[in-house]
């Protein structure tokens, strides 16, 4: 796990033109970026065509042998990432008379590029992204994982092109960027900016399941992975699809134990980590840590204990207390996010990521289930869709009547079962990818906030949607899941894991999210998946005989902060610099949206806190980039 960078030279005429050699502080800057995600060595190669530079987080074969970029024959790579096949692929291309020096499985890809090219990609398992540069047919290759768990950002930039594994990395190798118009939007509508977007509208990403083919200075993006269903699966018996399924996790858990660094687990008081957790311990016995929160609304750190003592893992509790996360604000939007992220729960998973780095480097965790299996609560308002149609107008009046009267938000469990009641009754009678983009986005339901905003957000989000392809066998609620699949999960989860994670240079592996399970999730029937009362139900049909019964039944929980008491206390401050005037008119927006924001966090509203949450990003991001 690391982080590499690049710049490229590239000839007016679209050859490539000889001096790439960047100067020396352009790559100190771009190599100093990525040094928190691998801090232990350091690497640089260049011809006169191309700079690569690299630093490692050294997790397999720790001899200096594996430093990167690493040069194999005619190819160079600088890698990102954890195949974990990649002994598997060694053995094949030894039978082809392949010869190693090293246990890496940077080289392994480099050695497979060689033997079948672009075919490659799809014979790894796991998360990448790397550079791979052509010596002989002077071709560069940007290639990035089928999740996109791991980040790749590109830029044109004065007949070159310079790439690397973070926004700011690119920035270095060229100029700072400024924030676009859309992404300002995006953030405003759904907290993060969807893939493959970026913060600025001439930085991009190579989007999740593709790769980039620079050759004689002509760019060609090809998608070498779509997510579709097992059709193996398909077609067979529900019993035969859960040992499938669990057969595959199973694999997928074993797998992500290969280490040569101490590994651990997260451990919450849901399901999704405690089968990881389960299923791990049965291989070699694992260390699991829980978050346990000041605040007992979010606190799920006894019922994680229990989990634990019934599984029989070391087990370790780490407190979040308010006060050390409020000081790690301001590294979490100057330094560890990259680029402006709203989802505040980022800041839990960056204080917890820093206080496992104490005891592990790598970290398997439960995430990716909620959007595979149905495991939200806005899964449920589906099955309910067909049904709310069929209740009396007048009854359906009233009863939207009466719960925007009652306070919505979530510093209280009923106050939280009230917001999302409100959420669903608002967009359960619009069309389908409507409702899933109201059901989505951060704040459809505040009236104060989008008479201000105007519709272009909402209108986008449903424009989004609908350019998602989907395969002909889903049902609706399997559509549902793939849609957040492709955005949710990419987007935001897998950032927010990616960026606080690696800030600390710790690995986070997730076994959910390997994609034959993805596959196999596909293929699975959305009522499988999503039952009346709970989701995840095929999970919970599989494992339930192996966890404590409790777990079944406890309330789910999110991984959060108590934003609005932060917002009206001791982050008011913070809050009003992001809000004020000066500052939303230099966004060309409307002046009037911070004291709308203030008076929403005041009355307890969540989607005002998650608002001004956002715009807290936004400024600190834009502070480091010159507004005063």
């Amino acid at each position: 796990m690391c982080g590499f960078a690049g710049f490229l030279t590239l000839a007016a005429a679209g050859g490539l033109a000889a001096g790439a050699a960047l100067p020396d502080t352009s790559a100190h800057l771009a190599l100093n970026s990525i040094a928190r995600r691998g801090p232990d060595s350091e690497g640089q190669w260049h011809d006169s065509h191309i700079w690569l530079g690299h630093r490692r987080l050294s997790i397999v074969d720790l001899d200096e042998r594996g430093t990167q970029p690493m040069e194999r024959a005619n190819l160079v790579i600088a890698f990102n990432g954890m195949i974990y096949n990649y002994r598997e692929i060694k053995e094949q291309l030894k039978d082809k008379g392949f010869q190693f020096t090293t246990d890496t499985d940077t080289e392994v890809i480099a050695a497979g590029w060689a033997q079948w090219g672009e075919g490659l990609p799809e014979r790894l398992q796991g998360m990448f992204a790397f550079a791979l540069w052509d010596k002989k047919e002077k071709t560069l290759f940007l290639v990035r994982d089928r999740l996109g768990k791991k980040p790749l950002y590109y830029r044109h930039w004065q007949g070159g092109l310079a790439f690397g594994s973070r926004f700011d990395t690119v920035e270095a190798l060229t100029a700072p960027a400024q924030l676009s118009k859309d992404a300002l939007s995006w953030l405003l509508t759904l907290k993060y900016i969807p893939d493959p977007f970026s913060a600025a509208d001439e930085v991009h990403k190579v989007p999740a399941g593709h790769l980039l083919k620079i050759r004689e200075g002509r760019p060609e993006r090809k998608c070498w992975y779509e997510p579709l269903p097992d059709d193996a699966l398909l077609s067979v018996s529900p019993e035969r699809q859960k040992q499938r399924l669990r057969d595959l996790i199973e694999q997928s858990v074993a797998e992500r134990l290969i280490s040569d660094v101490p590994l651990a687990c997260f451990l919450s008081g849901g399901i999704d980590s405690a089968i990881i957790a389960a299923l791990a311990h049965r291989i070699k016995p694992i260390d699991t840590f829980t978050a346990g929160f000041d605040d007992p609304l979010f606190d799920e750190s006894e019922e994680a204990a229990r989990t634990a003592r019934h599984l029989g893992t070391s087990h370790h509790r780490l407190r979040l207390r308010a006060d050390k996360q409020l000081h790690l604000i301001d590294q979490l939007f100057t330094t560890a996010l990259d680029e402006p992220f709203g989802d505040s729960s980022a800041l839990p998973f960056l204080f917890v990521s820093r206080a496992m780095k104490n005891y592990a480097t790598v970290a398997l965790s439960g995430d990716g289930a909620d959007e595979l299996f149905g495991g939200y609560r806005k899964y449920q308002g589906e099955l309910v869709a067909d049904l709310w149609q069929r209740i009396p107008t007048p009854f359906r009046k009233l009863l939207r009547g009466t719960v925007r009267k009652l306070p919505r938000g979530r510093d209280t469990a009923i106050s939280d079962r009230l917001r999302q009641l409100d959420k669903f009754i608002s967009g359960v009678e619009l069309p389908d990818a409507e409702r899933h983009a109201y059901w989505m986005a951060l704040a459809p339901g505040a009236s104060d906030i989008q008479q201000l905003l105007g519709p272009g957000g909402h209108t986008a989000l449903v424009r989004l949607l609908g350019t998602i392809a989907v395969p002909n066998n889903l049902d609706r609620y399997t559509i549902t899941l793939l849609r957040d699949i492709r955005t949710v999960l990419i987007s935001d989860m897998l950032v927010k894991i990616d960026r606080t994670s690696m800030d600390t240079a710790l690995e986070v592996r997730s076994p959910f999210l390997d994609h034959r399970v993805l596959e196999a999730s596909l293929a699975i029937g959305g009522r499988q998946k999503i039952a009346w009362g709970h989701g995840k139900k095929i999970l919970r049909d599989i494992f339930r005989a192996e966890l404590p019964a409790e777990l079944f039944s406890a309330r789910k929980r999110g991984f959060e902060i108590p934003l609005n008491r932060w917002l009206s206390g001791p982050l008011k401050d913070k809050l009003s610099e992001a809000v004020s005037p000066d500052f939303l008119v230099y966004n060309n927006l409307d002046p009037r949206l911070g004291t709308v924001i203030k008076s929403g966090i005041i009355k307890g509203l969540y989607p005002h806190a998650e608002m001004g949450w956002t715009l807290m990003s936004v400024f600190h991001w834009q502070k480091a980039r010159g507004f005063k």
